[in-house]
């Protein structure tokens, strides 16, 4: 038997709203998030960074203990080094 689950529009257009404004606010600060966080996993909530750890199975264990619900929880690991593709 599958459960289904009713997807409310408003709510899922206000998560992707939030999560694009992370992006935004990450893409901006990378630079300085470079020295403090270097070689690790930041967890990211309204424009704050609220966790880091550099393995990212504790730091989803720790989110999760403190937020309950992580769908609007960017994680991205910072590397230490600026790179770039060439394609």
């Amino acid at each position: 038997m599958a459960v289904q689950t009713q997807i409310n529009e408003k709510e899922m257009a206000e998560k992707i709203h939030e999560m694009n404004e992370n992006r935004l606010w990450l893409d901006k600060t990378l630079d300085a998030l470079r020295k403090d966080y270097s070689d690790k996993y930041i967890a990211v909530f309204r424009k704050k960074i609220v966790d880091a750890d550099p393995d990212m199975k504790k730091l989803i264990i720790r989110i999760k203990k403190e937020f309950g619900n992580i769908d609007t929880i960017m994680i991205e690991y910072i590397s230490g080094e600026d790179y770039f593709l060439i394609l």
